[in-house]
């Protein structure tokens, strides 16, 4: 594709550049030796290698019913100079015109290709160990369970465990981080990443339909088709514009020829007036800012799904905030011990080193030496039950104890709670909190600052709420909510203003999809709320939301300012052009040399602070 692309500009140069020497011969020739059918032959060809793809172009649209392209208008244009007689002039607005077009696209193209080499990121083969042979296959052909190998240098081509071997991994292309990340034997690695310095044997966890990279390109193919409404709006409005202005063209022609005579005059600003308004920039104008937005949150880290979901967020001004794995880590750690001694808390870790319930390895974690058990069993919802020590064990929560008839102590009725029985008595309980991100305070401060009320709905405990709440500074939290009672909970806040949504697991899909704008947490989030939010945050990084929001409100007010140089460029020379102020050389600025102008300022979404 790279090469077809420098073929065709090479080609477009060549073609520039034939044309103009053309049209400067013509120019010397004229004024040295005068006029003669031979500089009338140099000025035709000048012509044609210029605007034989335009004609060309006009005409196919003439054909399929499209009448009111830049083609057409400056096909009209052109040939009504020269019905008048004024061949250089024609010549000389088409150069213009071309010229413009060509440095226009290469803006456009710029813009697409920065995109582009961010989101190459699919291995085209990976390889397959099958046995002692080891297979270059496509990563497509890949099932969970597959073990291959990467390289230095070489992307990994889907999600996996790594099995052997021990490696820096740069995961800019996915995560925007800029420092390579160290992994070994037993990490999770993600696809579209690239092995810096060794190589790695990696056991595939997921398909390659699966995988992190082939989400992420369907996401973009998705964003590509999603427009925000003022790209709607120019798209329709181009449509009523076109036609209205060629009727005043044609007007413009007719009326003052028969009131005040010299029709040439008339025709003459009548050719300005179809140039200046060809709706080349206004089309542009809105598309490539939000295009240069989703291109600038590429940069970051940040995949946003399309131009409405950057246009919801930048007018959202209410933003909830799930708390487990959003504004925490999901890695919980003991934070008290109430009433065990030291051996009854070994004989609780013990049982907990069975689980794989997170609050079980808090507390392995934090015991680390304890005896060997006997006769585990998990009880769903509630904890653990053994032998220990030749001790009767119970570890869980207040229902566990109630089920045995054990007093407990009230005051650890929580789900963060762990309460401890011995033979029958009860010991005490641990405590263990999830912990809370260090950046988590900063980014609700930022999402202040840009005037967010700021709201946490979670299913846990009100104490568990209210502690994380005061820690970031969250405005206001509402705990112990299930998922239905989330999504009852946005659609208040919807009915107040604008309401954004944060969240990681399965059970936020449903409040994602309900929100104004839907912001997940991708790199460990599930696949369902990544699915059903606009915009994914690729390194659970809570400060990229606040950048998402620079990001939005950066690209909306491009896309106005775009809209806002057009126009106003566009209707003062039409108005120099009926006066007769103006010539071809200021129409063809005011239509090609807007559109370069917008695209050059949208060009500014890329790089977002």
């Amino acid at each position: 594709m790279a090469e077809t692309e420098n073929r065709n500009l090479k080609k477009e140069i060549l073609r520039l550049v034939a044309g103009a020497v053309l049209f400067t011969s013509y120019l010397i020739s004229s004024r040295i030796a005068g006029i003669s059918v031979i500089t009338y032959c140099i000025l035709a060809f000048s012509y044609l290698i210029l605007g034989y793809k335009v004609i060309y172009e006009a005409f196919c649209g003439l054909f399929h019913g499209q009448v009111t392209d830049e083609n057409f208008l400056m096909t009209v244009a052109t040939a009504g100079a020269i019905f008048l007689g004024e061949y250089s002039e024609a010549v000389a607005v088409m150069l213009f015109y071309c010229i413009g077009e060509f440095l226009q696209d290469i803006a456009e193209n710029r813009s697409r290709n920065n995109i582009a080499k961010l989101m190459d990121i699919a291995p085209r083969t990976v390889r397959l160990i099958d046995g002692t042979k080891e297979l270059i296959v496509e990563p497509q052909k890949l099932k969970k369970g597959d073990v291959f190998k990467v390289l230095a240098g070489e992307r990994i081509a889907v999600d996996g465990i790594v099995i052997s071997g021990s490696a820096w991994v740069d995961t800019k292309a996915v995560t925007g981080e800029s420092v390579p990340v160290p992994v070994k034997k037993g990490d999770s690695v993600i696809s579209g990443c690239i092995v810096t310095d060794s190589t790695l044997t990696v056991m595939s966890s997921t398909e390659y339909e699966d995988s992190t990279v082939n989400r992420i390109l369907k996401l973009i193919e998705e964003s590509k088709e999603s427009k925000a409404s003022p790209e709607r709006f120019i798209t329709r409005f181009s449509k009523i514009y076109t036609p209205i202005v060629i009727a005043f063209a044609f007007l413009i022609a007719v009326i003052p020829s028969l009131i005040a005579g010299s029709p040439a005059v008339w025709i003459h600003r009548s050719l300005c007036f179809l140039v200046i308004s060809c709706p080349c920039a206004l089309v542009l104008s809105v598309p490539l800012a939000f295009f240069a937005g989703i291109g600038g949150g590429a940069v970051n880290g940040i995949l946003i799904k399309g131009g409405s979901e950057l246009q919801q967020l930048a007018v959202c001004r209410i933003i909830a905030i799930d708390k487990t794995g959003t504004l925490t880590k999901g890695e919980f750690r003991v934070t008290g011990v109430t009433g065990l001694s030291d051996y009854s808390l070994s004989l609780a870790a013990s049982l907990e080193n069975s689980s794989c319930h997170p609050l079980a390895k808090a507390v392995v974690g934090y015991v680390k030496d304890f005896p060997e058990c006997s006769e585990v069993t998990e009880i769903s919802g509630m904890g653990m039950k053994g032998i220990v020590d030749g001790h009767k064990v119970l570890a869980g929560n207040y229902r566990l104890m109630s089920e045995n008839d054990i007093a407990y102590d009230d005051s650890g009725k929580t789900p963060t709670v762990i309460h401890v029985a011995c033979d029958g008595i009860y010991c005490g309980y641990i405590t263990v909190e999830d912990t809370v991100k260090a950046e988590a305070k900063n980014a609700v401060t930022e999402l202040k600052k840009h005037g967010f009320r700021t709201v946490m709905l979670t299913g846990d405990v009100k104490t568990s709420a209210e502690s994380v709440s005061k820690q970031t500074g969250i405005d206001e939290y509402r705990y112990s909510l299930l998922p239905q009672d989330k999504v009852e909970a946005m659609k208040e806040l919807c009915k107040i203003g604008k309401t954004a949504y944060t969240g990681d697991g399965i059970n936020d899909a449903p409040v994602l999809a309900y929100a104004d704008a839907g912001i997940a947490m991708g790199s460990l989030g599930s696949a369902s709320a990544v699915d059903a939010a606009g915009i994914v945050i690729m390194n659970d990084d809570l400060m990229k939301i606040p950048q998402a929001v620079n990001i939005a409100k950066k690209t909306m007010q491009i896309s106005k300012q775009n809209i806002v140089f057009a126009i106003a460029i566009k209707i003062t020379c039409m108005v120099l052009g009926f006066f007769g102020l103006v010539g071809m050389p200021v129409a063809v600025f005011a239509d090609t040399g807007a559109a370069i102008l917008t695209v050059l300022n949208s060009c500014r979404a890329l790089k977002t602070k």
